[in-house]
């Protein structure tokens, strides 16, 4: 198995079936997936900062050619598979959200970029053409200078944004969208000795 799938298999198990590595998330009720401060119902409610941050984490560390499986375990006794239907539903929305969010995002890096791009090209434009000219005056040589400067500051920022702004946003989106198709399992466990 591909060297025990890059040596992770000793930190998360493999389904056997799914060749996917499973995120296991022990619970106590359904109701620990969500923010306990969120009053919407499960369908459109915010996860657990904590669940969250432990499932973005688990996501990094583990290679995004590899799927993933959240597998959650609650008491047997309190086992119910219309709640589980719920909370999976709130957590699909709740990923579904977050990735349209990120998508604008990276439309607005698009945007900006173009916008910026536009820009740089007028000054530099601008820029050529002053420097042909002979100017005496202090003021519209500072100026002169200044298209230059603000040239290549735009041009920074183009590539700035198109090289480091959107291949950050878009790896975020490559992991939400891997935790968002993750198979999502539940289990019952025996009831935990007092």
């Amino acid at each position: 198995m591909q060297a025990d799938k890059d040596g992770l298999g000793k930190v998360y198990q493999v389904d056997p079936a799914t060749g996917a590595f499973l995120v296991e998330v022990d619970l106590d009720r359904y109701e620990d997936v969500f923010n306990e401060w969120d009053p919407a119902p499960y369908k459109r409610r915010d996860l657990d900062p904590d669940l969250l941050t432990y499932l973005n984490e688990s996501s990094l560390d583990i290679p995004l050619r590899y799927e993933l499986e959240l597998a959650f375990t609650v008491p047997a006794e309190v086992s119910d598979s219309e709640k589980e239907k719920l909370v999976s539903d709130g957590i699909r929305n709740y990923f579904t959200f977050e990735a349209r969010q990120l998508r604008r995002r990276l439309g607005l890096i698009y945007r900006t970029t173009a916008a910026y791009l536009i820009c740089a090209v007028l000054l530099l434009i601008a820029t050529t053409y002053a420097n042909r000219m002979t100017v005496d005056n202090v003021l519209l040589e500072v100026l002169r200078q200044g298209i230059t400067i603000g040239s290549w500051v735009f041009a920074w920022e183009c590539i700035s944004g198109f090289l480091f702004d959107h291949r950050r946003v878009r790896l975020e989106l490559r992991h939400l969208l891997r935790i968002k198709r993750a198979l999502l399992c539940f289990s019952g466990r025996p009831a935990r000795m007092r």
